[in-house]
C-alpha cells in the first residue's frame, strides 16, 4: 500500500469528522483508495466527503464513490426502520432488551446512515432466551447461528446478534467474560422495555471488544473511528478515571493508549486523558497491518501466522493443529455449556463443533502444510507487536 494513501484516507475520514475540506497530496491514486475505504466499510463516508468538497475530477472516480454513498446510506436507513420495528414488537411482548454498539454510535455520526454494520446487537436475559427464538422464528427470521451465549438471525437485508452475554472470549489471560456477565447492572436509562447502557461502561465494553478483535485477525478503520467519535463527544462528560482503573483491572489499560494514540494520529482526536507513549515504530507497523486487514482483518491475513502467534510457544506445530481441530473443554465449554458439568462429554462436544462448522475443519486441515512453512521471525514480529500495544 502507498503511504500517501494511507493518509489521504485518514485525511477524508477527519474531514467527516470534523466538517472540513481535506488538503489530500498530489496525485491521488483514487482505485487505491477507494479499495482500501471499501474493504475498511469507509467507502461511503469517502463518497460523501470526496463529493462534497468536489475533490476528484474523474467521472467514473466520482461515480464510483456515489454509488457507494448511496448504497449505503439506503441500505443503512432501511436497516434503522427494520430495528425501530423490531423494537416496537419486543416492546409490545414486554421483553426487555439492551442495545449496544453500531446503533446506538450511528447517532454520533455527523450523517449516521453513513456509519456501516454488517449486524445490529442488542441483550436479552438469559430465561427469555426461548421466547426471543420463537418470537424471531414466527417473524420470519431464520436462524444463521445458535452458539450460546450469541444467536443470529438473518431476513433480507435485516441480520441480528443477539447475546445472553456480551463478551464471549478473554483478552490478555484476564476475567474479562466474568467481568461483563453482569453487564444488566450497568443500565442508565429504559424506554418501556428497551434499555441502555450507561455511557463510561458501554466504552469500557467497546474496548475490550475491539480488543478481541485486534489480538485476534485484526480490527479496521471504522471500530477505531467509533471510539474516536465517543471521545471528541463525551470527552468532557465520562469519568475517564473511572474508565481507567477498570480498564487497568481488565488488563487493557495499555491497549487504550494505544487506541488513543491512534485515534489522534489517524483521525486528529486528541487523547481524553494523560496517556502512555507507545513506541512509534510499532504504531506505525500496527497502522500498515490495520489498513492492509480491512474490516475485521480478513484481507491479507495469514490464518497459520494468527494461529501460532496465539498458541504457547513450548508447543509444537502439530500440537497446535490438533487443538485447533479438537480443542480442551475449557476452550468451548462456553459454546457447549454441559461441559461445564459434565466434561467426560468432550468427544460429544467435538464431533457436534466437527458436524456444525465443518467447512472450518477443512480449513483447519488444509492450514497444516501453512503451519509448518510459516517463518518464526514473522510470527516474533506479532508477538512483539501485541506486547507493545497492550494485547
Amino acid at each position: 500500500m502507498n503511504k500517501e494513501t494511507a493518509e489521504n484516507i485518514f485525511r477524508i475520514l477527519k474531514a467527516f469528522i470534523f466538517d472540513e475540506k481535506p488538503v489530500l497530496t498530489d496525485g491521488c491514486d483514487w482505485d487505491e483508495i477507494f479499495y482500501y475505504a471499501r474493504i475498511h466499510s469507509q467507502a461511503g463516508i469517502a463518497g460523501y466527503v470526496i463529493l462534497k468538497y468536489q475533490l476528484c475530477e474523474d467521472p467514473q472516480i466520482c461515480a464510483k464513490f456515489e454509488n457507494e454513498m448511496i448504497h449505503t446510506y439506503g441500505y443503512q436507513y432501511r436497516r434503522r426502520r427494520q430495528m425501530e420495528k423490531l423494537i416496537g414488537i419486543l416492546n409490545e411482548h414486554h421483553i426487555d432488551h439492551l442495545i449496544m454498539k453500531g446503533y446506538i454510535i450511528k447517532d454520533l455520526y455527523p450523517v449516521p446512515e453513513l456509519r456501516w454494520y454488517g449486524d445490529i446487537d442488542f441483550v436479552i436475559h438469559k430465561e427469555d432466551r426461548i421466547k426471543v427464538d420463537e418470537l424471531m422464528k414466527s417473524l420470519g427470521y431464520k436462524v444463521y447461528e445458535a452458539w450460546e451465549p450469541v444467536y443470529t438471525y438473518k431476513k433480507d437485508t435485516e441480520y441480528y446478534e443477539i447475546h445472553t452475554e456480551i463478551l464471549d472470549s478473554e483478552i490478555n489471560n484476564g476475567t474479562q467474560k466474568e467481568y461483563f456477565r453482569d453487564c444488566w447492572q450497568h443500565v442508565s436509562g429504559r424506554n418501556g422495555s428497551t434499555y441502555y447502557f450507561r455511557r463510561e461502561y458501554h466504552f469500557i465494553y467497546l474496548i475490550a471488544h475491539l480488543a478481541k478483535h485486534a489480538s485476534r485477525r485484526g480490527a479496521g478503520l471504522r471500530m477505531y473511528l467509533d471510539i474516536a467519535l465517543i471521545i471528541r463527544q463525551y470527552r468532557d462528560s465520562m469519568d475517564w478515571s473511572y474508565i481507567l482503573e477498570q480498564l487497568d483491572v481488565l488488563r487493557l489499560k495499555r491497549f487504550f493508549y494505544t487506541v488513543c494514540t491512534v485515534c489522534s494520529l489517524w483521525y486528529g482526536v486528541k487523547p481524553p486523558c494523560e496517556i502512555e507513549t507507545i513506541d512509534p515504530d510499532m504504531i506505525d507497523l500496527f497502522t500498515d497491518m490495520t489498513i492492509e486487514g480491512g474490516s475485521f482483518g480478513f484481507h491479507k491475513s495469514n490464518d497459520a501466522v494468527i494461529t501460532l502467534k496465539e498458541s504457547d510457544q513450548s508447543e509444537s506445530r502439530a500440537a497446535t493443529l490438533f487443538r485447533q481441530i479438537f480443542p480442551p473443554a475449557d476452550e468451548i465449554k462456553a459454546r457447549y455449556t454441559y461441559l461445564q458439568k459434565y466434561r467426560w462429554l468432550l468427544p460429544a462436544a467435538w464431533i457436534d463443533r466437527v458436524f456444525r462448522n465443518r467447512h472450518l475443519l477443512l480449513k483447519r486441515i488444509h492450514m497444516a502444510k501453512d503451519l509448518v512453512a510459516v517463518d518464526e521471525n514473522e510470527i516474533q514480529k506479532i508477538r512483539d507487536l501485541n506486547k507493545e500495544i497492550g494485547l
